[in-house]
């Protein structure tokens, strides 16, 4: 079968690593090859959205790896494949919560450092596509202090069967908006947090011949919108849902079509990960076993 798709953070084109999200153009044209969808969010809006950045070579300068979402104070849950080479070390990391616009110092931003990475211990390399297992566990060295513009998500949802059609679902990051620079050098991703509204459709059909034709597995699902698919620029960021009064964490975002349009996006399923994140939870913390503010 010929693989029509894009692993959204392990790509070298850049010479970096780099994931998923997208943008939309307020100029948008039937023509325009540059609109892949959603628009650019309010600040505060997404505060357990984080910048994942690296130290690569021999750049002075912090580069731009994933997205993530602060699960707890001090732990972050994103894409195994942002993470997943030899070369990315935790003392080359930085992980900045608070971010809105990646170019200015806004006063908002948090950056800590990072002590231990977590891949999920079935993870199996740079194919998440056949993998279904990608997920990992970000340590910081310090918690962040919960303001308006950084706090953990309110929920980790233990079951995606609560999300319904008519419920709302978002995915935010920061991400190419231009198709056609896939894999050009010069291609700068946006530098506002971007969202776009989703909808969650079952593995069956998105298993279908014209959509991802059998290879999604359970450990996964695929969100999706008409004028929305992935594409490079935030692999690792939230998949968030609006659920009985409150945001949950219902997807990881892993890949999805490499012309970041026409076929559903997918995304780490969480709720097959609950106990594994909790297990790791419970080993990362101190040995009483207490934890930092979130919730699950």
């Amino acid at each position: 079968m010929q693989m029509h798709f894009i692993l959204l953070g392990f790509i070298r084109m850049f010479n970096l690593f780099e994931g998923l999200i997208i943008q939309k153009s307020h100029q948008e044209t039937e023509r325009s090859p540059k609109i892949i969808g959603g628009v650019v969010s309010s600040k505060a809006d997404w505060p357990w959205q984080v910048a994942i950045f690296t130290y690569q070579n021999d750049v002075m300068k912090p580069v731009f790896l994933c997205g993530g979402t602060l699960i707890q104070t001090d732990v972050i849950l994103t894409a195994a494949h942002c993470l997943a080479s030899p070369s990315v070390k935790p003392d080359q990391l930085l992980v900045v919560a608070g971010e809105y616009d990646r170019t200015i110092e806004e006063g908002t931003e948090q950056t800590r450092s990072v002590i231990n990475i977590t891949l999920h211990p079935i993870y199996v390399g740079n194919s998440p596509l056949l993998d279904g297992n990608d997920i990992a566990i970000v340590q910081l060295n310090e918690s962040v202090l919960v303001t308006e513009h950084v706090k953990p998500i309110p929920r980790v949802t233990n079951d995606v069967a609560q999300v319904k059609a008519s419920q709302r679902c978002f995915m935010t990051g920061w991400g190419v908006s231009d198709v056609a620079s896939v894999g050009k050098s010069k291609q700068p991703l946006p530098t506002k947090l971007v969202v776009a509204e989703m909808t969650i459709i079952s593995n069956r059909e998105c298993n279908r011949r014209d959509q991802w034709d059998g290879i999604i597995v359970p450990t996964q699902l695929c969100a999706t919108n008409k004028r929305t698919s992935a594409c490079l620029g935030d692999s690792g960021g939230p998949l968030s849902c609006w659920i009985q009064g409150q945001y949950h964490l219902v997807g990881v975002i892993s890949w999805g079509p490499k012309t970041c349009r026409g076929k559903p996006s997918v995304c780490t399923r969480v709720s097959a990960f609950k106990t594994w994140i909790e297990d790791t939870l419970a080993t990362l913390h101190s040995p009483n076993g207490s934890q930092k503010q979130g919730h699950f």
